[in-house]
């Protein structure tokens, strides 16, 4: 990793006009001291060092203007944050720029005559012959999720249904055949509540409902994931189906706190028109409307996106260490 020259600067102001140009786009020091409230000068200062280190680019002829260089700066979307997903048997790999936009996915197909540890072999096998043909990609952080509890004691998954998983070293076993560190191992509830959690609204409670693999649940009150509180544990969907089992689930936490908004983690429900009505029909009959809180269904893996967001975070506090 490339040290930032931070001469005089606060980390809170660097990490201020790094969010200022990946998050908001800011291409301008002028534009980046506005949206701060920096100095236009500790705004220029902190830019130049994210250029030294590579972490900024500019896309425009540079030039002299009092003093101070011209032209645009962006991220530089050659540094990326790599995000692989075993939490279901068709493997994914995610590569995150450092706007945390997914710039690129693999999917691996999971082949039935092989082992899970045979098809996690050739997955990551492929991944290593991937990136030796992308190697002027810098990847900052490598992050896996996996399907259970991971032990970071022992270096195992617990608690999963994938019984093969539980036999291996899970970071040695990818740094065999990727030939990289692994930063973070992370289960995919964990890691999807993480974005939920930072990308709603900071105020109210919100109940996220996982239902890739059963039903599970969370509660995020302003932003902030209780553990202990929402959550049913991974259920098995019952012979009523999907939509009643989450009316169920939502029913039981409006009797133990009032919801603002449901967001619901499906691919099932998102391509099923009635869905939301079915589970709005039944929070009905138990409640006046007033009650019942807003339901979203989405087929987007929140999993990903909260693996790629705790990269980040990550990295730029290790980089501003």
């Amino acid at each position: 990793m490339i040290p930032l020259a931070k001469e005089t600067l606060k980390n809170n102001n660097l990490k201020a006009v790094f969010s200022a140009v990946a998050d908001e786009g800011c291409d301008t020091r002028a534009k980046i001291a506005g949206h701060t409230g920096l100095s236009i000068v500790t705004a220029g200062k902190a830019a130049e060092a994210f250029l030294d280190a590579g972490i900024f680019i500019q896309h425009t002829p540079q030039s002299k203007q009092v003093g101070r260089r011209a032209g645009k700066i962006r991220i530089n979307p050659k540094r990326i944050f790599f995000i692989i997903d075993l939490s279901r048997r068709n493997f994914t790999a995610d590569y995150y720029n450092l706007s945390l936009a997914c710039v690129n996915t693999y999917e691996y197909e999971y082949i039935s005559d092989f082992s899970y540890i045979d098809n996690l072999g050739v997955f990551l096998h492929r991944m290593k012959a991937y990136m030796q043909d992308v190697a002027d990609i810098k990847i900052l952080s490598v992050c896996i999720i996996v399907p259970g509890v991971y032990e970071r004691g022992t270096d195992t998954v617990s608690n999963s249904a994938e019984d093969e998983i539980k036999s291996i070293k899970i970071r040695d076993f990818t740094r065999r055949f990727v030939g990289l560190q692994v930063d973070f191992v992370i289960d995919h509830m964990s890691a999807a509540v993480r974005y939920c959690a930072a990308s709603r609204r900071q105020e109210g409670n919100i109940l996220y409902i996982n239902a890739r693999r059963g039903v599970d649940s969370r509660l995020i009150i302003r932003g902030r994931a209780l553990k202990k509180q929402g959550s049913f544990g991974a259920l098995p969907v019952s012979s009523r189906g999907l939509a009643s089992d989450i009316s169920d689930m939502v029913r039981s936490m409006c009797n133990i706190t009032g919801l603002s908004e449901v967001v619901i983690e499906s691919e099932e429900l998102e391509i099923d028109s009635n869905a939301i009505d079915d589970i709005m029909d039944a929070l009905v009959a138990a409640y006046q409307a007033k009650d019942i809180p807003a339901i979203s269904i989405s087929s987007q893996r929140f999993a990903s996106d909260g693996a790629a967001l705790i990269s980040r975070d990550s990295w730029l506090d290790r980089l501003l260490r």
